[in-house]
């Protein structure tokens, strides 16, 4: 098992303590997150609740740009939590090494980054299209999800992206 510590860089995150507004903090955090036992760092910077506001693609890189090459330069895994292929091209370019395709792999556009790229993927359940709209889920949420995830990743094999 690998452990993956959290590092938010949007205020409105619900998980106070994983903000991290600037450069400095957030290289902070991820030290702090590795000495506690972390291989790798997530950073994302639109929140994905109901409670955050919905963030435009320039204003989402604003708050991630310098903050990927900073954490890079610590030799850890290095995931970008974001639904949108925009940003998720220019966090790989940026030193990002792995995707956290919070859009569930559902655009087209995420899936040939994956592809193209060919860094290791976490890949969220997600019910609706992306987090800001989620759909409830009716019956068995267990069923529901094991269902999702057989039907999404045999979609993404067949699109080229293996598991692993």
């Amino acid at each position: 098992m690998k452990l993956h510590g959290v590092i938010n860089a949007s205020g409105d995150s619900l998980a106070d303590f994983s903000i991290a507004l600037d450069v400095e903090s957030a290289v902070k955090r991820a030290k702090e997150l590795i000495q506690q036992g972390c291989v790798g760092i997530d950073l994302g910077a639109a929140g994905s609740t109901q409670f955050a506001s919905r963030v435009e693609v320039e204003e989402e890189w604003e708050r991630l740009d310098g903050k990927i090459q900073a954490i890079a330069e610590l030799g850890v895994e290095l995931s970008v939590d974001t639904w949108k292929p925009e940003i998720m091209a220019r966090a790989l370019e940026a030193g990002a090494n792995f995707m956290n395709a919070s859009d569930g792999m559902q655009n087209p556009e995420m899936v040939e980054i994956a592809v193209s790229s060919g860094v290791p993927v976490v890949l969220p359940f997600l019910s609706g299209e992306d987090p800001k709209s989620l759909e409830f889920v009716t019956g068995d949420p267990i069923e529901v999800i094991v269902r999702w995830f057989e039907k999404s990743l045999d979609e993404l094999d067949k699109k080229g992206l293996k598991k692993n």
